[in-house]
Order: structure tokens, then sequence, then C-alpha cells
């Protein structure tokens, strides 16, 4: 159910920020992506599904697997050596709507 969904989901999160700072020292960064609204094969299945929700979001558009992936090498690369104990939210702005 929901309960079960959300107490995961809030447990991968702490997890996250428990590793981040006990491995801080060793300059290992925990960092947690939370993706939105994605264009995968299993909401492609559903019929309408990205055409109703789309609308919904602020930008006016689901998240592209490419976009995630670019997300991600980014906080991989040196380019962010500072980025660790954060839930990285990719969602076209959903959380602010």
């Amino acid at each position: 159910g929901f309960a079960s969904y959300i107490a995961a989901k809030g447990g991968v999160h702490l997890m996250m920020q428990a590793l981040a700072l006990e491995l801080a020292e060793h300059k290992i960064r925990v960092n947690t992506i939370v993706p939105g609204t994605t264009r995968t094969a299993i909401t492609e299945a559903l019929p309408g599904y990205l055409d109703k929700v789309a609308p919904t979001l602020p930008m006016g558009e689901v998240v592209e697997p490419y976009e995630l992936a670019n997300f991600v090498s980014f906080a991989l690369s040196d380019e962010a050596p500072h980025l660790t104990g954060t839930l990285l939210k990719v969602d076209a702005g959903r959380v602010i709507a």
C-alpha cells in the first residue's frame, strides 16, 4: 500500500543522509536522485498518461531518460565535488506545484 511505499522512500532518504555523513571524511559523496514523471516503457504503455500529466507540471513536460542520465553524470563528476547528502530532484517543477 501507500504507507509502505512512503516508509521505504523515507528510509532511503534517511539512509543516504547517514551514509553521506559517515563517508564525507573519505571524500565519498552520497546523494539520492528523485525523478519526477519520466518517459519509460511503463509510462509509455499507459495510454494517454504522459499527455495527461505533462500539462500539470510547471515546465509542461515529463522528464526524459537522457536528462536524468545527464544529471547523474554531472552529480558524479569532478564539477560537483561538494555535492553530498542531498535529495536531487529532477521533476519539471512538480514538487513546487
